[in-house]
């Protein structure tokens, strides 16, 4: 079986929240496209959205000018 496609169930598991919230969510969730009335994921879509989203971006990372320390 190809697992490039993720269900709603296996989706809800991967992100630790329930079928509901998928449900409810699902225009906000790349790569979700519907095949015969049943919602799909695109696994590789949903992995790199996810990654892209928990990078630190450049404004996030600060550093510190204060050389209290000794550092």
């Amino acid at each position: 079986m190809d697992k490039s496609l993720m269900t709603v169930g296996e989706v809800a598991e991967l992100l630790r929240v329930s079928e509901k919230v998928i449900y409810r969510n699902v225009n906000n969730i790349p790569g979700a496209f519907k095949v015969f009335g049943s919602w799909r994921f695109d696994r590789q879509t949903l992995l790199d959205d996810l990654k892209r989203k928990s990078a630190p971006k450049a404004k996030d990372v600060q550093l510190s000018t204060d050389n209290r320390h000794g550092l």
